[in-house]
């Protein structure tokens, strides 16, 4: 018997350990929650003809303060980064943790890839706040990689190749900035 997708119902969602769906850390939707909805905004981006916007963000001196300060330090961070950036985005919007030190966003329905870098944007900027951590100030600093749906790409995994190759670029080049990605 082959292996397949197994769409669960609300029910069967109950049974399920809150880790599958939800970053412990953070609260956020975990990996698992994201392609779900990801799904569904494609879905409905289709239906509807809207642009759907998909960001990739990685807070790049993440591993500085966990190493210097320890990992309740990087928590704590990545719990404000959390905050911070559901502060930024709409109530339809999602934003989940998908790695030690990566978040993604789902923006559906943006009117334009003008709006989308001025929420990417937007985020960078709340994130690059000090954060007083231990009687020190820790300033974080990050890339966010974006790719719209119909236009680049067709799956979750095609925005992620995208949106890999832009935070490489932004890493490679030491700037905190958006990248588009085609």
């Amino acid at each position: 018997m082959g292996m397949g997708v197994v769409e669960l119902s609300g029910r069967d969602r109950l049974s399920y350990p809150r880790e599958v769906f939800t970053d412990l850390i953070t609260g956020l939707s975990s990996q698992r929650m994201l392609e779900d909805k990801l799904m569904l905004a494609i879905a409905q981006a289709k239906r509807s003809r809207e642009l759907l916007a998909i960001a990739l963000f990685d807070v790049e001196n993440y591993e500085v303060l966990a190493k210097g300060r320890g990992q309740e330090a990087g928590e704590e961070l990545l719990q404000e980064l959390a905050r911070r950036t559901m502060s930024c985005l709409r109530q339809s919007d999602t934003v989940a943790r998908i790695g030690a030190n990566t978040f993604a966003l789902i923006l559906p329905g943006v009117k334009s890839r003008t709006n989308a870098v001025l929420v990417a944007n937007r985020v960078l900027e709340a994130c690059r706040q000090p954060f007083p951590i231990r009687e020190k100030i820790f300033i974080p600093s990050g890339s966010i990689s974006l790719c719209f749906f119909p236009q680049d790409q067709q799956t979750f995994a095609e925005a992620v190749s995208k949106d890999e190759v832009g935070r490489y670029l932004s890493r490679e080049r030491k700037l905190p900035q958006v990248w588009l990605t085609f």
